[in-house]
Formats: C-alpha cells, sequence, structure tokens
C-alpha cells in the first residue's frame, strides 16, 4: 500500500507578462520552466505566483501576488521564446484573484523571518511554504472560500481526479468559474442552483 504524498505549498516568482500567459493558458511557468524549477510540484499542490517586475528586463518593480491556484494533474509542451520545446504543468488557477502587494502582506507570513528584509525571502525562482501562509495569500488575494478550502484540505484533489476518481466537493475551476457559492456557514463551496 502506498502512503498519499502530503500537499505541498508552493511561491512562484516570475516576471508579469509570464505569469498573464501562464493564467491565460492554464498552466504553471517558473524559471522558465526549466526541469530543476517542476521537479518538485506534483498534481495537487498549491501555488501562488509572485511578481517581481511586469517583464523580464523591465527596472520598475511591481512586488505583487497575482495569480493562486492547484497544479493539475497534465502535462503541456509548449514552444519556448527560443523555438525550443518546453515542458509545463497543468494549472487550475483561481478566478477573480485579487493581485495584493507583498510589502503589506509580508509581516503575516510566518516564512518570511524578518518583515524588513522580505524581499531576500522572495529572491528565488520557487519557496516552499507551509499551508496556513499559502491560506494567508489566498486570504489576502480576497479568495476567502478558497483559503478556507486549503486550511481544511477540501476539494482540491486534482490528482485523485486525475487517477478517474471522484475529487471531493467542488472543483476550484467550477468555484472560479462562479458556478458555485460559499455556504453559509464560511465553510466549502456549494454547486449554485442554476
Amino acid at each position: 500500500m502506498t502512503k498519499k504524498r502530503d500537499r505541498k505549498f508552493w511561491i512562484g516568482v516570475g516576471s508579469g507578462d509570464h505569469v498573464e500567459e501562464a493564467v491565460q493558458r492554464s498552466f504553471c511557468l517558473l524559471s522558465h520552466s526549466t526541469e530543476t524549477a517542476l521537479e518538485a510540484m506534483h498534481p495537487g499542490d498549491g501555488l501562488a505566483l509572485f511578481v517581481k517586475r511586469p517583464t523580464d528586463h523591465a527596472a520598475e518593480l511591481v512586488e505583487r501576488f497575482e495569480a493562486i491556484g492547484i497544479i493539475g494533474p497534465g502535462t503541456a509542451w509548449t514552444r519556448g521564446r527560443d523555438g525550443g520545446v518546453i515542458r509545463r504543468l497543468q494549472a487550475r488557477w483561481m478566478a477573480p484573484a485579487h493581485p495584493v502587494h507583498a510589502e503589506g502582506l509580508a509581516p503575516r507570513l510566518d516564512f518570511i523571518k524578518n518583515a524588513a528584509r522580505w524581499r531576500a525571502s522572495l529572491a528565488r525562482d520557487r519557496k516552499a511554504i507551509g499551508r496556513e501562509d499559502f491560506a494567508r495569500i489566498a486570504d489576502a488575494m480576497d479568495l476567502p472560500g478558497f483559503a478556507w478550502e486549503i486550511r481544511h484540505d477540501r476539494g482540491l484533489d486534482f490528482a485523485v481526479a486525475a487517477e478517474g476518481q471522484d475529487a471531493p466537493g467542488v472543483s476550484a475551476l467550477e468555484r472560479g468559474l462562479g458556478l458555485a457559492t460559499r455556504g453559509n456557514d464560511g465553510g466549502p463551496f456549494r454547486m449554485r442552483a442554476k
């Protein structure tokens, strides 16, 4: 009997144009999707995308979380800017997520040990974080139902769905498309009546 892998949570760092493309095309894009950047991520893991600059070569800083979601079950292959083929992990992004500036959120995140030096904690292409920090980012992006489900590990099991079994609860994609509403108790989402 194989042990079920614990869900992990990540922050991916990228430029605004890369994040926009990733959200539009439903995949995750980190460090130009090098194998090293993707190898630790698995279906069902959470991913929040942090935008440092609007484009790779821009001087101005944006420094905000712009997208949050769950790594999906599939792999896509796309053309890179140099014409080569790049492996991409599919992702289910929550919509509408409201971008949130990192500076104001930094003091509330446990993985940031020194709020005055928060930029150093987000300098790498990807960063493993705890479940509660991921839920705090979702809350800050005005997604309280998604944050509740992260905290209670409900309704987000794309890995199970990929194996042909029914995923528990309503999928994040259904919520993101506005097909579900949150319960009166602040708990999990329920399908919206037509």
